[in-house]
């Protein structure tokens, strides 16, 4: 019965009841769902409300975040398993005499060491003091050395950069 009115429930007596309701427990829209089973967003919603228990919509919220940390889980998983590929790759060929090999395989591995403790939330993501760099210098004495012509926009640039710095 529709809450309220008398009524029956239309999607309670859908012959394809289990189905929208697992589409809209999945997060499909309203809309969608009323398309595919010639029916009204505002059935699904009054439905939603009425009859599907808050239980299981609660329950269905649960399954989908643990999908998702199952997902995250083996991400990680999977950059553990390239770190161990790549030591063991690493070993093989400082076992050779392959320095080179080996040497690759230690950039390797620190890369996906780094991936993994970004992932973990172990290494914070850096920033860059550009202001401090030698490319920043290099441009800083060329423009500083063409506008040696034109004196007063010299001293404002030199006031802006020591502004910032």
């Amino acid at each position: 019965m529709s809450a309220g009115s008398g009524r029956p429930c239309s999607i309670c007596g859908h012959p394809q009841r289990a189905e929208i309701e697992r589409e809209l427990l999945g997060g499909t829209s309203f809309r969608k769902v009323a398309a595919r089973y010639e029916t009204t967003p505002q059935s699904l919603i009054r439905h939603r409300n009425a009859h599907m228990s808050r239980s299981i919509v609660a329950a269905a919220q649960h399954e989908a975040r643990e999908v998702e940390q199952a997902h995250d889980a083996s991400l990680l998983d999977q950059v553990r398993d390239l770190s161990r590929r790549a030591l063991e790759m690493m070993a093989e060929a400082r076992s050779a005499g392959d320095l080179r090999t080996a040497l690759s395989g230690v950039s390797a591995a620190t890369k996906l060491l780094e991936l993994q403790g970004k992932f973990l939330g172990q290494i914070a993501p850096t920033t860059v003091n550009v202001l401090v760099t030698q490319e920043f210098k290099v441009v800083q004495v060329a423009l500083l050395s063409a506008l040696e012509a034109h004196p007063q926009a010299k001293a404002d640039v030199l006031a802006a950069l020591a502004r910032i710095q």
